[in-house]
């Protein structure tokens, strides 16, 4: 009886807790912005993934990897090995 007690505890505490972990933020949740610095993505969901903070994101946007395609002048794309043979 116990075990049940404990199961049926255990699936009440997760369905009403799980929910909470996924946030809505920007304009279909009128406005909000996501804690503890999360992008909010243009589906209005918060998250630190290139999804939720690169092409339309909404709010704390700016993951490192948005700006991929667009390198900072004198720094060489490729790897260590680049640098290495053209100091050759």
């Amino acid at each position: 009886m116990r075990v049940f007690a404990f199961i049926v505890s255990f699936l009440l505490f997760t369905s009403l807790w799980l929910p909470t972990l996924a946030e809505e933020c920007g304009t279909q949740a009128g406005g909000a912005i996501c804690p503890g610095y999360k992008c909010c993505s243009k589906s209005g969901w918060c998250g630190n993934s290139i999804y939720h903070c690169c092409k339309g994101c909404q709010s704390n946007c700016g993951h490192p990897r948005c700006f991929a395609d667009h390198p900072i002048v004198g720094i060489p794309r490729g790897g260590g090995g680049d640098i290495f043979r053209k100091n050759i």
